[in-house]
């Protein structure tokens, strides 16, 4: 049980989650009157900011609250850094940001579906060796594609 096991509905949240990521974007680059590329360009910005800054308030934090608040804020930020992929790219090429998303959504899927059947298949190994070794297992799954670059 790496991830609580693998659902449908986990994929479906994914795509909804980067369905919202895309018209949040294109919607602050029409609210800001920028083109889609200046937008992504302060997406890199504002991720790299508040990344760091909740990296500080984990390390920093006071209360078993805000650390966790700040750990579940951290973690979607890394789901829209996944999801978004190569942003250089992106701002160099805004008409491939659907495309990209949409694509990395669904290698996201694949990877939580494969890593998840790998690390099920292994429950007869010490938990301590389980996740290497379906990891291995599902990059060597991928291998067809583009195994992902920044997971």
């Amino acid at each position: 049980m790496s991830i609580c096991g693998y659902h449908p509905k986990m994929g479906d949240a994914l795509r909804v989650f980067s369905d919202g990521l895309v018209s949040a974007v294109m919607n602050k680059a029409g609210t800001r009157k920028t083109s889609l590329g200046t937008q992504l360009a302060a997406e890199v910005d504002e991720i790299a900011a508040l990344e760091a800054f909740l990296s500080r308030c984990i390390a920093n934090s006071s209360t078993a609250e805000e650390r966790r608040s700040a750990e579940m804020l951290l973690a979607v930020v890394y789901l829209a850094k996944a999801q978004f992929g190569d942003l250089d790219f992106l701002i160099k090429n805004p008409d491939e940001f659907q495309n990209q998303v949409t694509k990395n959504t669904l290698l996201m899927d694949r990877i939580l579906r494969e890593f998840e059947d790998q690390f099920e298949a292994r429950l007869n190994i010490p938990l301590s060796d389980r996740p290497r070794q379906a990891w291995h297992e599902t990059i060597k799954a991928l291998e067809p594609e583009t195994a992902p670059d920044s997971v």
